[in-house]
């Protein structure tokens, strides 16, 4: 029996891609005339921002204070919330992996997600089919590094952290899943993102994506 028994993906530039036509800050402080970096600064990792992240706070009240924060009109603020999403896409070749490995492990996600996140991706590209389930922080009220936003997945799978491949993009949480015992593997691109879970998973041993 293999020693991997199940794997668990994050959702935002891991199992999807943003095109160069999504969302990027400077392109949103350029339209919405706003300082350069002021986005990095005030909002993104900023105590509201964390705190909707796990459903400790509406998410139309985070977005109040977001309108507020940088000045902005509904009209602004609505085309930004909007801009989120726009350019994102599960590219073939990745979901063609997830549909092998359906039939041999079991496979979820992990996303840190507002509370708007399962109304605006399933239905739209296709990820539910693909996996078991997905885990939106804001809805179990843990977000990624948190050990226990790991933990509510693994129990969930029904298996061991050293017995669960974990897949994200962002080095603190692929840090947090290895603390765990979870073999681990960063996403730096699909293509090679691909080629190392094949690998872990052939092998049942950690396997480290590139360093960016």
């Amino acid at each position: 029996m293999l020693a991997i028994q199940a794997i668990v993906f994050d959702l935002g530039n891991t199992l999807f891609t943003a095109t160069d036509a999504g969302y990027r800050d400077d392109r949103w402080e350029r339209r919405l005339g706003l300082p350069p970096g002021i986005l990095a600064r005030e909002v993104w990792g900023s105590r509201m921002e964390r705190a909707a992240l796990v459903g400790a706070v509406p998410l139309e009240e985070f977005w109040d204070w977001v309108g507020q924060t940088l000045r902005l009109s509904d009209q602004q603020l609505s085309d930004f919330d909007d801009g989120l999403w726009e350019g994102i896409v599960l590219l073939p070749q990745v979901a063609t992996l997830l549909e092998r490995l359906e039939f041999r492990f079991r496979v979820a996600a992990l996303s840190n997600a507002w509370s708007d996140a399962r109304g605006r991706i399933e239905g739209v590209y296709g990820i539910e089919r693909l996996v078991e389930f997905i885990a939106y922080s804001a809805e179990i009220g843990f977000a990624k590094p948190d050990p226990r936003a790991y933990m509510f997945v693994i129990e969930q799978l029904g298996v061991r952290p050293d017995q669960t491949l974990f897949v994200d993009d962002l080095a603190t949480n692929v840090a947090a899943a290895a603390a765990l015992g979870m073999p681990v593997v960063q996403c730096v691109d699909p293509e090679q993102m691909i080629h190392d879970v094949e690998s872990a998973l052939l092998q049942g041993t950690l396997v480290h994506g590139a360093t960016p």
